[in-house]
């Protein structure tokens, strides 16, 4: 092995680099932190709902709890959780201004912080679920989705008739 002389700027710009690169390792890290520590204390009270006890308008009742807070989505409910029955109701709430959670996937890139839904909103999200056979049907409710309660009005009436 050949010993190499660097001189003396060539070892400051070397040393330079490196403080640099450790200080930016230290703000991704701590970015990531505090990303995952923020969306950690918006999530609502319930992170795991058992799917079999809880229906479509409980879970619009939870979202109605916590507006401020963006319920991520982690444990799917299964094909069907949103029946006819559920609909019905829904179809009465979807004018509804009242604040209620957004909902998001947990597979979704996009996080709405600071971003309030309505009633309204979430539940034409459930019934579009209904429509898709899934639930949640897009990422996020508040991103990714834009009912309009006309349209959900005319297709319920088509489908009870």
């Amino acid at each position: 092995m050949i010993p190499m002389k660097l001189s003396e700027n060539t070892l400051k710009n070397i040393m330079v680099l490196l403080v640099i690169a450790i200080v930016s390792i230290v703000v991704v890290v701590a970015f990531n932190y505090f990303l995952s520590h923020r969306q950690n204390q918006n999530q609502a009270d319930v992170y795991h709902p058992n799917w079999s006890k809880v229906n479509p308008i409980d879970f619009l009742n939870i979202l109605k709890k916590h507006p401020d807070k963006p319920f991520t989505i982690e444990n799917y409910p299964p094909q069907g959780w949103i029946k006819g029955e559920h609909v019905n109701k829904l179809i009465e709430l979807i004018d509804s201004q009242e604040p209620a959670a957004s909902v998001v996937s947990i597979i979704s890139s996009y996080y709405p912080f600071n971003q309030t839904s309505t009633v309204g909103n979430e539940a034409m999200f459930l019934i579009e679920g209904f429509k898709a056979g899934q639930y949640p049907p897009t990422l996020c409710s508040t991103y990714y989705f834009k009912g309009d309660p006309e349209e959900y009005r005319k297709w319920w009436d088509e489908q009870k008739n």
